[in-house]
């Protein structure tokens, strides 16, 4: 199931353009429970759109675990429509997301191990391991879908 995806995600010709790079919960400021901009442009270049809506998916994720007021499937319907209203946006894109959060759950864990030495990281780094284990896993066994 994942080698068939990885084979699509590598023989797709897939959309790039300017995006964010870095699109988590620390770069979004709200004002109350509106959003009102994106900051730290620091990692911004061109890049596949894949790249930065796993980005975006996994700070949804996280905003998901952290409150009782959204589901998940409701931030990441109202990621999809947004996105939607600027972006040309097709199912295909929505059938190789969990894709692209593999890979970018990997290039975090890459930057924990380049900072394996730093003692307050190292609980990050086995839950980080054990995270893409089971995505890893999940996403095998067809378990890991982001249709709208």
């Amino acid at each position: 199931a994942a080698s068939t995806g990885y084979a699509q995600l590598l023989s797709t010709s897939l959309p790039t353009g300017v995006i964010h790079g870095d699109v988590k919960l620390g770069n979004l400021l709200f004002q109350g429970d509106h959003f009102r901009a994106v900051i730290d442009f620091d990692d911004c270049g061109i890049g596949l759109y894949g790249d930065d809506l796993a980005t975006a998916m996994i700070a949804l994720e996280q905003v998901a675990q952290g409150t009782p007021k959204k589901s998940f499937d409701e931030l990441k319907d109202a990621l999809f429509i947004g996105y939607s209203e600027h972006m040309p946006f097709y199912q295909k894109d929505i059938d190789l997301l969990p894709y692209f959060v593999l890979a970018r759950h990997l290039v975090s864990l890459a930057w924990l191990e380049v900072r394996r030495d730093n003692p307050s990281l190292r609980p990050y780094y086995r839950q980080g391991v054990k995270k893409i284990i089971k995505f890893f896993h999940d996403l095998e066994k067809n378990k890991i879908s982001y249709r709208a």
